[in-house]
């Protein structure tokens, strides 16, 4: 299936896109949400001590902030942050299920984007496993987009073209991000000419005009 942009707000409505870190939701698929007014969550802004792997060193929080903020400003979109510490965060697991579910209701969101589970990073497993769980009664869309550290078995199903503009606001975005690029999948994910955001559908139920998405 492949979607064009007059479509994108049409079928997919209210976005709610989850990311582990501050930059994996631009990474993955800033082309296909720009200019839609979705909301960013994240669960950390890449600390030390937030919800990142052992031995990542802690590139700022304030930094990260605003490299989030100044990369969601150009989206136009906006960030709702679920920080989590790392020592809690198996702990608090319920608490942040509880959480996640409270935001899906209280934004009233059409679409939930995340990580696929087929996923080499633990941090992106994890959030995908919480979501999933809080919207275990959810009736809207579920949609998983690709990463650097998205597994070969995760086989897209749906794709959507991204025009001249969308592209540019993507790089533009990604180039907030200044404290990542000395990490080597970033150069590549900056230079990428992608012409279709491709996505694998869960569950695609019904536009937000009520009528059902072809396919």
């Amino acid at each position: 299936m492949t979607t064009t942009s007059n479509k994108r707000t049409l079928f997919f409505g209210r976005i709610l896109a989850f990311g582990a870190h501050s930059d994996d939701v631009e990474i993955g698929c800033a082309g296909f949400l720009a200019g839609t007014g979705s909301i960013f969550v994240t669960f950390t802004n890449g600390t030390y001590d937030s919800l990142v792997s052992v031995g990542e060193t802690d590139s700022g929080k304030e930094q990260r902030d605003e490299e989030a903020e100044a990369a969601a400003k150009i989206l136009g979109c906006l960030r709702r942050p679920l920080y989590v510490e790392q020592d809690d965060m198996y702990s608090r697991r319920r608490q942040i299920i509880a959480n996640i579910g409270e935001l899906i209701t209280d934004t009233e969101a059409d679409t939930l984007l995340m990580h696929s589970e087929y996923d080499y990073h633990q941090d992106h497993r994890f959030v995908v496993e919480c979501v999933l769980s809080a919207a275990r009664r959810y009736r809207g869309n579920i949609i998983f987009y690709k990463s650097p550290s998205t597994r070969q078995e995760m086989m897209p199903n749906m794709f959507y073209h991204l025009t001249k503009a969308d592209k540019e606001r993507r790089v533009a975005a990604l180039k907030c991000f200044e404290s990542q690029f000395d990490k080597p999948y970033f150069a590549g994910t900056m230079t990428q000419d992608m012409e279709s955001f491709q996505i694998f559908r869960l569950s695609l139920n019904k536009g937000k005009d009520g009528n059902e998405i072809a396919t």
